[in-house]
């Protein structure tokens, strides 16, 4: 079998291309005479190729194929493979999200079936995870109902809270922390879906047990339990902010914004931490938005920005969910352009996604740094564009030093002061060295 190339240029694949290698995947999975690593090998492409963003119309012909052999694969298939052909599965709903309400029928008994038996001894929590990411996708993308989405958010909820949920006879496994804060992320994502009226008639308030979540040992856990509280006060969750239980929530809150990093403390998203109960802090107190903006493209200067916690939520969800695959995602025109608003006009003057500010540089150099680049060769276009222009400014003269300042020394020494001088050229130089620093400090990532 020929995978698909993980690093192709969608731009330079034709429609033809991958509707080749969606044949040559799904020949894969149903040889007479296929083997284990073979259809390991076919799902992870299959992953790959949907993660990088294809269009329905690539795929839509092989959906009943993709998703029985996905089935097949969950229920007899090793832990491997049915982990990827899980993620297939979730990725197959973001895909077709027209045809969610399908995949979600299918689904939705297998996947419960899977977190109900999540406390037994020999359960996988690798499988548990991939049934919960895909639980949620499938939900958010194919419920049409109230309650085939309160189905699903009981089901979680009974992981988060195992009191709450199904017993099983003999000793139960003990989710780990990552479990615990998959479960939280991923019923959080769900609870988006549900309208402020709707979300109150809940039978279950589950504020007072996300707030116990506050004080678990695994940050992880405490930030997806921060940003549950937050959707859920956002949804009216909670009658009034006052109470024993509003106090001791937002009291907790200043005290993990402010978390001293001393010696013996998990460095492991330790900004992360500070800078979001910082801003749930201001939420519950003095109702102020958050802000996320997302740079949806170099060249258009395509911009995503979300300000409320419910698409702070989906946007987190969904980046961790595809991964690499997020912005390709954004950019098609596919699922994510129903649950976002994407503007895809330039922004003139300024960078469309975020400029650097220091909370950044320290949590995502790379990014950081990406978005100082980017900044700094949009002001060079500028200039590049001012250069032939009358009346330019002296700074791009010399910043440049462009053959239009050249011209016009030698036309007229005296035009220009002397570099060394006091007076304006100095002043350029220090514009220069120091223009890293004066970035705008706007969105937060």
């Amino acid at each position: 079998m020929t995978q698909p190339a993980a690093d192709a240029d969608s731009s330079d694949r034709t429609d033809t291309d991958t509707g080749n290698d969606v044949e040559e995947i799904i020949d894969a999975l149903y040889g007479k005479r296929t083997s284990v690593t073979t259809r390991e090998a076919a799902l992870a492409a299959l992953n790959n190729a949907m993660e990088g963003f294809m269009p329905a119309h690539d795929i839509e012909h092989a959906r009943e194929d993709i998703l029985s052999r996905c089935i097949i694969s969950i229920r007899k298939g090793s832990t491997k493979e049915a982990c990827l052909a899980i993620r297939a599965a979730a990725l197959l709903a973001v895909t077709l999200d027209a045809e969610g309400q399908d995949i979600m029928s299918e689904l939705h008994p297998l996947l419960t079936r899977i977190l109900e038996l999540s406390s037994k001894p020999d359960a996988s929590a690798a499988k548990v995870i991939a049934a919960l990411d895909c639980l949620a996708v499938v939900t958010f993308t194919g419920a049409e109902a109230l309650d085939e989405t309160e189905a699903s958010l009981k089901v979680m909820w009974g992981l988060i809270h195992p009191q709450s949920g199904r017993k099983l006879a003999g000793t139960a496994r003990k989710a780990s922390a990552q479990e615990l804060a998959t479960a939280v992320s991923a019923w959080t994502f769900v609870l988006t879906r549900v309208t402020a009226t709707a979300a109150g008639g809940r039978k279950v308030n589950p504020m007072e047990f996300l707030a116990t979540l506050l004080y678990a040992e695994d940050r992880a856990v405490r930030i997806a339990a921060g940003e549950a509280l937050a959707v859920c006060v956002e949804l009216k969750l909670l009658p009034a902010k006052k109470g024993d239980l509003f106090r001791d929530m937002v009291a907790r809150m200043s005290d993990l914004a402010i978390e001293a990093a001393g010696t013996g403390v998990d460095k492991k998203g330790f900004l992360e931490q500070k800078h979001l109960f910082k801003q749930l802090s201001a939420f519950m107190v003095h109702g102020e938005r958050p802000e996320r903006t997302v740079r949806t493209s170099s060249t258009q200067r395509g911009l995503l920005k979300v300000t409320t916690w419910s698409d702070v939520v989906r946007l987190k969800f969904l980046r961790r969910f595809l991964g690499p695959g997020f912005l390709h995602h954004l950019q098609g025109h596919g699922f994510m352009r129903e649950v976002f608003d994407v503007r895809d006009e330039e922004i003139a003057g300024k960078l469309s996604a975020a400029l650097w500010n220091p909370d950044l540089m320290k949590q995502d150099p790379l990014l950081a740094r990406e978005l100082m680049c980017e900044s700094m060769e949009q002001k060079n276009r500028k200039e590049e564009e001012d250069l032939g222009r009358v009346g330019e400014t002296q700074d791009s003269e010399y910043q440049e030093g462009s053959a239009y300042s050249k011209r016009a020394w030698e036309a007229d020494p005296t035009a220009l002061p002397r570099v060394g001088s006091q007076g304006h050229a100095a002043s350029m130089h220090m514009q220069v060295d120091t223009y890293p620093t004066q970035l705008v400090h706007q969105a937060k990532i």
